[in-house]
């Protein structure tokens, strides 16, 4: 991995070594590799002052309850995750109930490689075939809970590769499938739809960030194919 050229490819060799690594518990280990992947991420210039003043111009309050009472004025809610970092996914074990109860149906799976009628017949998440991401204990926690709840479960993603494309090719293509399964899947067969989409990292952003590769990731393709604000 180490000897890679390419930075895209390189960040991606990494997260492939550290994802397994957070199945199994190393979850030090993982976040050590993963980081490799990415370079450096801490800024250069913070101080312990900037630091403190920070902190104090921000409000804080429970992750959950925030989430929960802005869920009661949107259509869509995604919810990002580090893949390395199961803890996100024991949090989105705590969204299930008020979410459902806040009239989402649909809960879409960026690792779900069976469609959900098939995983809710068995009624149980299977280590060969729901997923990739579904190995690791606290997903298929989060998924059986939300079939449990209720949700109708949505297979979105690709695996299939963009021929002779590059890393970035391969971005733009999976990106636009992604929001394309899902606006096909749901909102143009029922427009009032409550959806619940669980994304790893930058597929998550509505609006191009600074030193983004790419101009729309899958939420700003979403929000543009839907009209519906994320």
């Amino acid at each position: 991995i180490s000897k890679e050229s390419d930075p895209q490819k390189l960040s991606m060799d990494y997260q492939l070594y550290g994802f397994p690594l957070s199945f199994v518990g190393e979850y030090s280990k993982a976040a050590k590799v993963t980081f490799r992947g990415w370079g450096d991420p801490k800024p250069t210039n913070l101080t312990p002052d900037k630091i403190t003043n920070f902190l104090n111009s921000i409000s804080v309050e429970p992750a959950t309850e925030a989430v929960c009472k802005r869920a009661l004025n949107h259509q869509i809610v995604i919810i990002n995750e580090a893949h390395h970092i199961p803890i996100h996914r024991i949090f989105g074990q705590s969204l299930i109930e008020c979410l459902r109860a806040a009239g989402f149906k649909y809960f879409a799976f960026e690792t779900l490689a069976e469609t959900g009628s098939s995983l809710a017949r068995r009624g149980f998440v299977s280590r060969k075939k729901t997923g990739y991401y579904s190995v690791e204990p606290q997903m298929a926690l989060l998924m059986e809970k939300a079939h449990r709840a209720g949700f109708k479960l949505i297979k979105y993603d690709t695996t299939k590769p963009c021929p002779g494309c590059s890393v970035g090719d391969q971005i733009d293509f999976r990106e636009e499938y992604e929001a394309n399964q899902l606006n096909e899947k749901i909102f143009k067969k029922d427009p009032q739809a409550k959806l619940v989409v669980w994304v790893g990292y930058s597929h998550a952003y509505k609006i191009q960030v600074e030193d983004s590769p790419k101009s729309k990731w899958m939420a700003a393709r979403l929000w543009e194919k839907t009209g519906i604000e994320p």
